[in-house]
């Protein structure tokens, strides 16, 4: 049987389990969790095989999570001619967020893995651009960071995010960067070795949506990052997002827990891991309150921003970096409704340009 009629019947009918890619060992996988979302997964997977030779060191595994049988049919459909390494496995019952991330680690045969959201796509050339790099990577690059476009649902582009230059950032850099910028990583521009994700353990179910931070904590910690200038993902900010739904209180109590976590790893000092974390809780907090009043939704902003009321956020103390932000928008949230968001899109013009406010109205 040839490559392209086995692909397709494992497509149609079997498990990921009985389905073997060919070859050596592909340099990259790039495991797509999909969950109920068949025009975006068709859009992420097609901006993986589009353009790309299908005899290039990488394999693509889907571990769908969907209920919507929409979605399988639209994977079949992308994957029809498709001759290159691709395993598809279906989640009978589904996983949930975390645990199909791990599914997606444990399925993938590659050196490194991309996990690419289904809500997000590569850009045109980035599969050969992180073959390249990972092709000269040395021992100590367990963890590459690559640069993204942050796009809305139309694929606009916000902003982009990258490096100025190329260069590995030790341990306790790396996780200062983490823990100093709350959208320092994106998740469709993080490309991790396998066996780094073995060391440190799998992402965690018990967190919830906060998980990849958790996981980014315990990899930067450990192995530092290689920083790499080039933009190879679109990162998709839009109301269906999971992340438009992190800011409530019991998330922000399990992000402290994190920090705590953090701290008790001693690659930073106690004193920069609370400065770190008034700054993070502050930027996190003020975001969330810009992307409600930006979505014309005040009430929504009020109750985000009062998540600065909570005797824990009180505890950490103010942070002077985010000070005439935090100002600001509190002006913001009591201005009449016809002004907000007027305001709203013309300050998101200035700060998506405004490097050291990364993660404001994003």
């Amino acid at each position: 049987m040839n490559a392209k009629r086995d692909h397709r019947s494992a497509l149609r009918s079997k498990p990921v389990g009985s389905v073997e890619t060919t070859g050596a060992q592909p340099a990259l996988s790039i495991c797509i969790p999909a969950y109920n979302r068949p025009v975006l997964v068709r859009r992420a997977l097609e901006s993986v095989i589009g353009g790309i030779d299908a005899d290039a060191a990488f394999e693509v595994v889907v571990a769908d999570d969907s209920t919507d049988p929409s979605v399988h049919s639209a994977i079949r459909d992308v994957t029809r001619d498709w001759t290159g390494r691709f395993r598809y496995a279906p989640n009978t019952p589904r996983l949930g967020l975390a645990a199909n991330f791990n599914r997606c680690v444990e399925l993938a045969q590659g050196r490194y893995v991309l996990l690419l959201h289904d809500d997000d796509y590569l850009l045109p050339g980035a599969v050969s651009t992180i073959l390249d790099v990972i092709e000269r990577s040395t021992e100590t690059d367990r963890v590459l960071l690559f640069g993204v476009q942050v796009v809305d649902e139309s694929g606009r582009v916000i902003r982009r995010q990258a490096a100025a230059v190329e260069r590995y950032l030790r341990p306790a850099e790396a996780l200062r960067r983490l823990l100093d910028e709350a959208s320092f990583v994106r998740f469709p521009a993080i490309v991790v070795r396998k066996d780094a994700y073995d060391e440190v353990g799998k992402f965690d179910t018990e967190v919830g949506n906060p998980t990849d931070f958790d996981m980014w904590t315990r990899l930067f910690s450990r192995f530092g990052i290689r920083w790499i200038p080039s933009q190879v993902a679109a990162y998709t900010v839009h109301e269906a997002a999971l992340t438009t739904a992190m800011f409530t209180a019991p998330t922000v109590r399990t992000l402290l827990t994190i920090f705590d976590r953090v701290e008790q790893m001693h690659v930073l000092s106690p004193a920069l891991v609370r400065r770190s974390r008034a700054d993070w809780f502050h930027q996190f907090i003020l975001a969330g309150t810009f992307r409600r009043l930006r979505l014309g939704d005040r009430a929504g902003a009020v109750s985000v921003y009062q998540l600065f009321d909570m005797p824990e956020i009180r505890a950490i103390g103010r942070s002077p970096r985010w000070l005439p932000v935090r100002a600001a928008l509190a002006g913001l949230i009591h201005m009449p409704a016809a002004l907000v968001l007027p305001i709203t899109r013309i300050a998101a013009i200035g700060l998506s340009r405004t490097d050291h406010l990364p993660m404001v109205g994003q």
